[in-house]
């Protein structure tokens, strides 16, 4: 029992904040500072102060399942939940994330934690704009000035298990949700108002009625359970799916680089995330690059220099990514020291040299695009198949099922949980550890399941992998799976701003020394020609 409670305090522990995906529907005011390299001078980290100086203002609203709209404009883009930590848009070229407030109070010898689901957290919101290597960033207020909810706010024991039923308060986060089933993807079963069609309702006055609609509409169909009418995932036509497979013997090649240990650091999400980019850099070269046979990925890397996470206290793998597409992760080799956070907990300085190759990866988000929108195992196989290992989230349990290797954990953490109460909507499923999916398998008795490897070092479990049981979300295994693409190649310009400013500035002292050059010749000519004067002899006939 201690080695299970040691191995839980290394789990993802991240914020406290806990928002459900209904509280952030309506319209959020976006506040952000003019944007600056987030690179340079040694360190790949973009710090933000508690009090920031905005000077760009956006207000986009949030629709049920995934839609954002900027209200300006019309324009249409997509969000998601971080967990149940934060909110991640992506519109316009602009990709917004932020954490959510929170406070922690005492009561009765336990630490409860208020939820400011309508706010953005001090110095934990950030902007960055699209591409593969720009890192040109800035820093983020958020708040929620017309919210479609109305409880805004959630009170939780920060070591209970499950979330609270928020439109309880008085129980003060003792209430838990009764009403649990999974929640198959849906498409939009009407049409979306959008650009100029959605100006010209919301100038009219006549877009609260269309949300009205659109949300009851929506929300039968997308909560809607046990209908036999449900649009099911279709099987994709061609290739067939093997009965079993591995990504550590492929025709007796393993594309997976070995076993890791992350030690006495909640660094499980980095672990997942990294792995996953060092095997899938393997599988796109057919091990030909140096990363996954010579070298591999620095997790220290990825861990000291990612401000979008909380370092050895947590974070989640798809902002691994978002660093990885900004900053790029360097191999161990390049970065000045091994993995050391391990060995105490406490994660190293951000230090980076000029000229080191860095790998780039892109879409690290959740598959199918937002969070909850894909839980079906076979679309989970299709990915794992085809572009290979990548970090999924899990319950581990304090009974013990995890630790004892049991292939479906706990009963009561196999399915996603809804709302008790009809008006309320959302996708939640416990989870508190990240691992590297890597195969499936089949039983005799033809019972499918998963091949998840750990970041507990080689010797735990079935050499560092577990076996769970597809098709049942068991510890939570299906609820968020996480999406990643490798750019072979370095950006043409990493540093854009700097390489610019550069060139420049350059050019402006060229052009600057040549007119100076010219005019102390001009000058020293002028000066030679007085000297010497010109003398004329007289004409004598």
């Amino acid at each position: 029992m201690l080695f299970i409670l040691a191995l839980l305090g290394l789990l993802l522990s991240d914020t406290p904040a806990w928002c459900l995906g209904d509280q952030v529907l309506g319209v959020w005011s976006l506040q952000f500072t003019d944007f600056k390299y987030s690179g340079g001078n040694g360190t790949d980290r973009f710090e933000c102060p508690a009090n920031i100086a905005a000077t760009t203002t956006k207000r986009i609203r949030l629709l049920a399942p995934n839609i954002a709209i900027n209200e300006q404009t019309g324009a249409t883009g997509t969000w998601t939940m971080a967990y149940t930590e934060g909110l991640e848009i992506r519109l316009n070229g602009l990709n917004y994330l932020f954490y959510f407030a929170w406070k922690e109070y005492p009561l009765e010898g336990r630490v409860m934690v208020n939820s400011s689901c309508w706010l953005s957290a001090p110095g934990m919101g950030w902007v960055k704009k699209d591409g593969i290597g720009n890192a040109s960033q800035a820093c983020l207020y958020a708040e929620l000035i017309s919210a479609d909810s109305s409880t805004l706010y959630n009170i939780r024991d920060e070591n209970a298990p499950g979330p609270v039923n928020p439109t309880d308060q008085t129980s003060q986060g003792e209430a838990l949700l009764s009403r649990h089933a999974t929640l198959p993807s849906r498409k939009l079963p009407v049409p979306l108002p959008t650009g100029a069609h959605y100006r010209k309702l919301l100038s009219a006055n006549k877009l609260r009625y269309a949300k009205r609609e659109f949300r009851r509409e929506f929300s039968h169909n997308l909560f809607g359970f046990g209908s036999e009418s449900e649009t099911r995932n279709v099987p994709y036509k061609g290739d067939t799916l093997p009965d079993d497979f591995d990504w550590r013997d492929v025709n007796g090649v393993s594309y997976i680089p070995g076993v890791l240990d992350q030690g006495a650091c909640g660094s499980c999400f980095t672990f997942g995330a990294v792995q996953a980019m060092n095997s899938r850099i393997m599988i796109a070269t057919n091990r030909t690059d140096p990363v996954g046979t010579k070298t591999i990925l620095s997790t220290e890397h990825a861990l000291d220099c990612n401000v979008y996470s909380q370092g050895c206290d947590g974070g989640f793998p798809e902002h691994v990514l978002r660093f990885a597409e900004t900053n790029g992760i360097m191999t161990e080799d390049d970065y000045y020291i091994p993995y050391t956070s391990g060995t105490d907990g406490v994660t190293r300085e951000c230090k980076t040299s000029p000229g080191s190759r860095r790998y780039y990866f892109t879409a690290g988000q959740q598959l199918g695009g937002y969070y909850g929108a894909v839980t079906d195992p076979v679309e989970m196989q299709w990915e794992l198949y085809r572009h290979g290992p990548y970090p999924v989230s899990i319950y581990v349990d304090s009974d013990g099922y995890f630790s004892r290797g049991d292939l479906y954990g706990p009963a009561d953490n196999h399915e996603t949980v809804d709302s008790d109460d009809p008006e309320r909507h959302y996708f939640i499923s416990e989870v508190n550890h990240c691992v590297l999916l890597i195969g499936w398998g089949t039983f005799a008795n033809g019972t499918k399941y998963w091949i998840i490897l750990n970041s507990w070092g080689e010797s735990w479990n079935d050499r560092g992998t577990m076996k769970i049981a597809m098709g049942t979300n068991a510890y939570g295994i299906e609820s968020s799976p996480t999406t990643l693409y490798w750019i072979p190649h370095n950006p043409v310009s990493s540093q854009p701003q700097v390489h610019i400013r550069f060139i420049l500035r350059a050019l402006l002292f060229l052009v600057a020394g040549l007119c100076g050059l010219s005019v102390i010749g001009l000058l020293i000519a002028i000066c030679v020609v007085k000297s010497r004067g010109t003398k004329y002899r007289p004409i004598i006939a």
